[in-house]
């Protein structure tokens, strides 16, 4: 039972420290300009990929506090670990090679790659 609430500790003190993030990011005076739609036809799609980085990150954050806590093994925390590394590159990706992106969607875009490559 420990181990579980080692896994469960850590994913939820991952969940609170992006809540304060996105907390920041809504009361930021950048968050209030206009900014103009962004195009996103593409395959996958912009939006899409919003949705599953953030779920696959806190599923890598718990599959690493689980191999911390010898509930499963190497090989899911570092097989999935590349799956999201596809994901979050590809999302950035997607923004900074268009255009039309606002300057604050690139600048957090380059936030996020950064702190990608940190990683691996």
């Amino acid at each position: 039972m420990g181990a579980v609430w080692g896994v469960a500790k850590a994913v939820s003190l991952h969940l609170i420290f992006a809540s304060a993030i996105l907390f920041a990011v809504w009361t930021s005076k950048s968050w209030r300009e206009q900014v103009t739609p962004l195009e996103d036809g593409g395959w996958p799609s912009l939006r899409s990929l919003a949705i599953l980085a953030p779920a696959s990150v806190v599923l890598q954050v718990a599959l690493g506090a689980a191999y911390r806590q010898n509930l499963v093994g190497l090989v899911p925390h570092v097989s999935w670990a590349f799956v999201t590394t596809i994901i979050v590159l590809a999302a950035a990706a997607i923004v900074l090679t268009q255009d039309a992106s606002p300057r604050a969607l690139r600048r957090w875009s380059v936030a996020l790659l950064c702190a990608t490559l940190l990683q691996v």
